[in-house]
């Protein structure tokens, strides 16, 4: 694994933290993965993450249509498509 994917990963998953501590919305979350990713050229690496932030986009815009705050089912949502990106960094840090 080159350097630049790396702190790519290493990026990710301060800010998967960040979000889960509370200090990062889930809007910036979205955008600040989207941006990192962007820096990974590896085809099948896109292919994975893009249903990933898929769902985080989708519930992230239905919260902002109905201005509310993210329902217990949207949480365990963003919980499950958090923990597969997990999954996709622990495995592209093995490869």
């Amino acid at each position: 694994m080159n350097d630049l994917l790396k702190r790519q990963l290493l990026i990710m998953q301060g800010l998967i933290e960040d979000h889960r501590a509370g200090r990062l919305a889930l809007d910036t979350l979205i955008q600040r993965i989207e941006g990192v990713s962007n820096f990974v050229e590896i085809e099948s690496w896109k292919d994975r993450i893009f249903p990933i932030i898929l769902t985080l986009e989708q519930i992230n815009a239905a919260v902002l249509n109905a201005k509310t705050t993210l329902s217990e089912v949207q949480r365990a949502d963003v919980a499950r498509a958090l923990d597969d990106l997990e999954g996709l960094i622990q495995h592209a840090q093995k490869h």
